[in-house]
């Protein structure tokens, strides 16, 4: 077998050769330089200049030895940021000028951005008809923000009775909020206005108006579109602030003439308050205010009520009421001063006061007088001659059976076991022949009165007192 070795030469002077090494350039280039106002040609490479800190402090002085200016930047007062930079006068005063143009128009730039901050695009049209009516250009100026929400909602329900399909419920929910200011200059005659926020409290707070203004010496002085006002200098009739629609405001000479088309969007009111309360007026009939107390016991005393209030504080009337029973529905149960009780709405009244409703012309008396009576028509005889009728719980289909056409609780009413009224549950006013009851009724009861009266001597009833 052989073996293998490793020869080891000899280095030595006399044979040794050098080779040269490349050079390697050690220049580092940062991704993002800052800026050097010393040497612009360093700021030609593009991308983000970053500017100097504020404590970078920079100064520049002459020396007179070498007739060259010196300039040096450092950090606070001792620690030199870079070292220091020569320039002769000439190259000196090129910088100088190169930044103070510079900082010129970075001056006026600022200036035009503050004045245009607002967006303001103007549209100019070059028409004789549009230059002549409205003499200038389009300027419109929108202000605001708007914001829009979007959201899902997902809702799980674990319940066995709930179908699977239906124990995930998934909702969208969408909210916006805008919030619009646009100003607008349409030539120098007309203005736009609109403000509109989504989050106002009254609908007439978002307000559109649309404006031309002519000339002095024009007949056509103003038009207004949109929300519109009308001011009046009057106090009997005052103006309105809340109005939408049109006004137009021309001047003939010496006659001014506005005239307003539109709706009223808004109310006014105002209120009182006094001591810590709040008072306020209002107007209320008597028959709502107290309604079901009062009533006329008939049309006859209801149509001489004007005739007999006109000579106040004399009452112009020779009604004198000597007697009155008042009965209503026993609903307090007595059994003191009760019977049965059959009321006809037209007991004793003349033919002009009586109901076209059904046929009355059968009962009605040659002889008969205006004032209620009895004998008027022949209802009560009616009534106490048919033995159906005062049994009372035949009474129905008796006067059904006479072909009159009567019709329970319009024409008539059976009350069974009704309550005879004390006289210090009513008053009546036996001059005017109307009664007010202490106790408004309800709507299911029915009054029934009984009267007797005297007018011009002679003595006249309506209805059956329980006396006689």
């Amino acid at each position: 077998m052989g073996w293998a070795g490793v020869s080891v030469l000899p280095i030595h002077n006399s044979w040794r050769s050098e080779v040269a090494a490349p050079a390697i350039d050690t220049t580092v280039v940062p991704r993002w330089p800052n800026e050097d106002n010393l040497n612009p040609d360093n700021n030609k490479s593009g991308g983000i200049e970053v500017p100097l800190p504020d404590n970078i402090s920079y100064e520049v002085v002459y020396n007179p030895e070498t007739g060259l200016y010196e300039i040096t930047q450092s950090v606070g007062d001792h620690i030199d940021f870079r070292p220091k930079t020569t320039m002769t006068l000439d190259e000196y005063l090129d910088y100088q000028l190169e930044d103070n143009v510079s900082e010129y128009w970075q001056e006026i730039k600022e200036e035009e951005d503050a004045a245009t901050k607002e967006f303001a695009p103007t549209l100019k049209i070059k028409t004789g008809i549009f230059e002549n009516f409205l003499d200038g250009d389009i300027e419109i100026r929108p202000q605001g923000s708007a914001e829009l929400t979007f959201g899902i909602n997902t809702s799980k329900t674990e319940n066995p009775r709930i179908p699977e399909r239906q124990r995930r419920i998934t909702t969208f929910n969408f909210d916006q909020k805008i919030q619009l200011n646009v100003l607008g200059n349409i030539g120098k005659r007309l203005k736009l206005n609109v403000n509109y926020n989504t989050e106002s409290t009254f609908d007439f707070e978002n307000q559109m108006k649309l404006g031309y203004t002519g000339d002095e010496d024009q007949i056509l002085r103003k038009i207004e579109l949109g929300n519109v006002s009308m001011p009046l200098t009057g106090s009997l009739i005052q103006g309105s602030s809340s109005l939408f629609g049109a006004k137009i405001e021309t001047q003939w000479g010496r006659l001014k003439n506005t005239t307003v088309l539109s709706q009223q969007k808004g109310e006014r009111k105002e209120i009182t308050v006094q001591g810590g309360a709040q008072t306020q007026n209002f107007e209320i009939t008597a028959d709502n205010y107290e309604a079901n107390k009062h009533y006329f016991l008939s049309g006859y005393f209801r149509n001489q009520y004007d005739n007999a209030m006109a000579s106040l504080p004399v009452v112009n009337s020779g009604v004198n009421i000597t007697r009155i029973e008042v009965w209503v529905v026993n609903q307090q149960a007595n059994t003191q001063d009760v019977r049965n009780v059959l009321a006809f709405s037209d007991l004793g009244e003349s033919e002009q006061f009586m109901s076209s409703d059904y046929n009355f012309q059968t009962l009605v008396n040659p002889e008969t007088v205006v004032n209620p009576d009895n004998d008027n028509n022949g209802m009560y005889q009616l009534a106490l001659g048919t033995e159906e009728i005062l049994n009372f719980t035949g009474a129905n289909a008796a006067l059904a059976a006479t072909g009159l056409g009567l019709r329970q609780g319009i024409h008539y009413e059976r009350v069974g076991n009704a309550r005879k009224l004390n006289p210090s549950e009513y008053t009546y006013n036996s001059r005017l022949g109307f009664i007010s009851l202490r106790q408004a009724l309800n709507n299911a009861e029915v009054l029934a009165v009984a009267y007797e009266y005297t007018l011009n001597g002679q003595t006249f009833q309506v209805g059956s007192l329980s006396q006689d």
